[in-house]
């Protein structure tokens, strides 16, 4: 009886061994999984940057004379859920639609597009725009989204992803 306990309890323990083994195993590779796969930290134009020369004409005409007086300008695109809270957001913060810009990135014929356009329109004036085109070089190569800015004559005052890191350079332009 007692050779039977002993080796179904050095079998309980190889097989617990073996276990944490596995674990171990299957540990290092989610981190090293994560580790490809983390999302990537963007950079935001910086503060005191120029805008540069742009013009758009659709939906509504915008070009870079537009931002000579205080101005919020906002860079999203379809099919981004962080995007679409900060039109969410955007819209519950009672932003100045005079005064605020909204670039859609994507494509005029995309149903998707078309959708975001008709969300941000009550936001300030809408243009559709090429993700990686002219008016995103123009404000520093705008490649994550969404991106926000507080333009003031014709500089970059602040930058953030959501309302909250503008929000003192919102508050102070009111």
């Amino acid at each position: 009886m007692t050779t039977t306990v002993a080796a179904a309890l050095a079998v309980v323990s190889v097989l617990c061994l073996f276990n944490l083994f596995l674990l171990t195993a299957v540990i290092r590779r989610l981190r090293a999984h994560e580790a490809q796969h983390a999302p990537v930290d963007l950079p935001l134009p910086a503060a005191g940057r120029t805008v540069g020369p742009f013009a758009t004409t659709e939906p509504d005409a915008v070009s870079d004379r537009d931002l000579v007086e205080p101005a919020v300008v906002l860079f999203v695109m379809p099919n981004c859920s962080p995007c679409h809270e900060l039109i969410g957001s955007a819209a519950a913060a009672g932003l100045d639609p005079g005064r605020t810009f909204v670039f859609v990135a994507g494509d005029p014929a995309d149903p998707a597009t078309g959708e975001v356009v008709s969300a941000v329109r009550p936001l300030g004036r809408v243009s559709v725009v090429a993700p990686e085109g002219p008016v995103a070089a123009a404000f520093g190569g705008i490649t994550g989204f969404p991106t926000l800015l507080r333009v003031e004559a014709g500089r970059v005052v602040a930058a953030g992803r959501d309302l909250g890191a503008l929000r003192p350079a919102l508050h102070s332009a009111r």
